[in-house]
């Protein structure tokens, strides 16, 4: 099924092996680690095989599928056609700090830009939302 999945919406998952107990991915400084530094939890099966993996789906494919599809385009294009109504809040559109950011000049390392923020038909506006898990005391992680 994810094959087909993969096919159709031609984004390619990237599978990364991770700690069986979460405490870390086996990427970046940990990729030739064989057990976890944290809670010493094996990588790998005898068989050889990863005990845990971690699937992570690229946004920028996601977003280039976005602008092939005119269902989608109109459903982004949904903000630029809202009409904003002071004291009202319909959606995110009418929050404070968008209709902020809609006023103010692109700001990039302290070079002002010509354009304002979502001035473009074609800005998209992402929003994020992460859930943090605890995997030792004091430490909170964010996946995003």
């Amino acid at each position: 099924m994810s094959q087909w999945i993969e096919f159709l919406s031609g984004v390619t998952p990237q599978y990364f092996d991770m700690c069986q107990n979460s405490c870390c991915l086996y990427a970046g400084d940990h990729i030739d680690q064989n057990t976890c530094e944290f809670c010493n939890a094996p990588r790998f099966h005898p068989n050889g095989k990863p005990v845990s993996h971690f699937s992570y789906m690229p946004l920028i494919p996601h977003l280039c599928g976005w602008f092939e599809s005119p269902e989608m385009i109109k459903c982004m294009n949904y903000w630029n056609n809202c009409d904003h109504i002071n004291g009202e809040i319909n959606d995110i559109f009418d929050s404070t700090h968008y209709q902020e950011l809609c006023e103010r000049q692109v700001c990039i390392d302290g070079q002002e830009l010509d354009h304002k923020y979502f001035s473009d038909h074609r800005d998209i506006a992402l929003g994020g939302s992460t859930d943090g898990f605890q995997v030792r005391p004091g430490y909170i992680y964010n996946v995003i």
